[in-house]
């Protein structure tokens, strides 16, 4: 019940959260499992060039890196708010 709401309380931000990061984020509640994801997906398969894999690596630790510097904060604050 915890990961749900404090799901849905990031998901009422969404146009915000999106904005700041400058992207369109997959919101996923995930409604028979306990977690839920936001997500932010690209293309790519295994059987990439070692150049294109790369690519596609840093992608994803730079999106990773201003992910948690934006989302970090925010969940914060809804834990600290929602243990009050």
């Amino acid at each position: 019940d915890q990961n749900k709401t404090l799901f849905d309380q990031l998901l009422a931000q969404k146009t915000e959260i999106e904005n700041e990061l400058g992207k369109e984020l997959s919101w996923e509640r995930l409604d028979d499992r306990r977690a839920s994801r936001i997500a932010l997906y690209r293309s790519g398969s295994i059987t990439m060039s070692a150049e294109q894999l790369e690519e596609i690596r840093e992608w994803a630790v730079q999106n990773l890196f201003e992910f948690r510097k934006i989302l970090n904060p925010i969940v914060q604050a809804l834990v600290s708010h929602n243990s009050d």
